[in-house]
């Protein structure tokens, strides 16, 4: 920044000098004098007074000279916790926060969910941001001075629709005897299927985590009977969906 200082003369003799310090000191007839715009790159404060020609010196005056450097920051939370990388299966609160070490403190916290930059004209952050779909916010806050933060960004990933559940095989009311293989066809357009589990009964028999689904049932240690088969298929966010059919061992 450039500081000028200017000086005149009532008494008729005529200003002679200027001097002034940037150290905090009061200037004297030692101190540097002015001639041109003082460079001041960091705060500082300049202390300065007049001589005319006669020798008169006026009272020490003082000018604080405020400047920012220094970038803000920002952090960032997800329902009040850091943000995961995993799904989240509801709504999602997110909250800024910034400060400010330069001295001239934050002005605005701005964001898009968008997937543009934020600039001095985006919205404006007030409070928490609610998510209900996955979007990826950016963030930046400005200070004071004009000093931008860097560009911060999160993915908030939310999937609220559970697995779409077939029985692949096996028909509802089926007859069966010997090994049976039960297999289920699953898909998950989001977050993708995490796991099936698999029932006889209501007692879970076996969970599958590979992607053709399926458990293999050995009915000769079944009583013969009808017996109902559920399979519970859960997404990466949680998200379930349960389907049940009815099968008679012979």
């Amino acid at each position: 920044m450039q500081v000028g200082l200017s000086a005149n003369d009532n008494s008729g003799s005529g200003v002679k000098e200027i001097r002034y310090t940037t150290d905090g000191s009061d200037p004297d007839g030692s101190s540097t004098i002015y001639t041109a715009a003082i460079s001041v790159s960091m705060t500082k404060t300049v202390k300065f007074r007049a001589r005319d020609k006669a020798g008169n010196v006026e009272a020490t005056k003082s000018q604080v000279v405020a400047i920012d450097n220094a970038t803000p920051t920002v952090s960032v939370k997800c329902n009040n916790t850091t943000c995961p990388t995993t799904w989240y299966r509801g709504s999602v609160k997110v909250t800024l926060a910034a400060s400010d070490t330069g001295g001239s403190g934050v002005a605005a916290i701005r964001y898009t969910t968008d997937g543009s930059t934020p600039t001095a004209s985006s919205p404006r952050y007030s409070g928490p941001i609610t998510l209900s779909a996955t979007k990826t916010v950016k963030y930046r806050s400005f200070d004071g001075a004009g000093n931008a933060s860097p560009l911060g960004s999160v993915q908030v990933k939310i999937d609220t629709t559970p697995p779409t559940l077939l029985f692949a095989a096996l028909k509802n009311h089926a007859w069966v005897h010997g090994i049976v293989w039960t297999t289920v066809k699953v898909t998950d357009a989001q977050s993708k299927v995490a796991k099936v589990l698999f029932y006889v009964d209501g007692r879970l028999r076996s969970t599958d985590t590979k992607a053709s689904f399926s458990f293999v049932w050995n009915t000769s240690k079944a009583t013969k009977r009808q017996h109902t088969l559920t399979a519970r298929a859960v997404d990466k966010a949680g998200n379930s969906r349960v389907r049940s059919i009815v099968v008679t061992v012979r």
